[in-house]
């Protein structure tokens, strides 16, 4: 199973395989709200991807995040991460709360 940083095996999703070259690439498991290629098959198998993950690739294939479940905001904050900003998705900072 690839994890982040791992170069991703070469099957398709959506028509294109996963190592051509298209730039930042979401794929979204069947059970996410996420917006992105669904994630399904072949490909979830390869990755060994759960169908409540979101992964968030890199244009030269590896693999940027790997996230479980994830809430509004996360996907961007990886993409941000990544080097990449995430038109029409915005990135929530976590609040600190201090104990007291």
């Amino acid at each position: 199973m690839p994890g982040p940083g791992a170069l991703v095996p070469d099957v398709t999703v959506g028509g294109a395989r996963l190592r051509e070259r298209h730039g930042f690439r979401v794929l979204a498991g069947p059970l996410t709200s996420v917006p992105g290629t669904r994630l399904t098959g072949e490909a979830a198998e390869a990755l060994g991807a759960r169908p409540d993950e979101v992964w968030v690739l890199r244009p030269d294939g590896c693999v940027a995040a790997v996230l479980r479940d994830p809430v509004e905001g996360q996907v961007a904050c990886a993409l941000e991460r990544a080097g990449r900003t995430a038109p029409g998705l915005r990135a929530r900072t976590p609040t600190r709360t201090t104990g007291g």
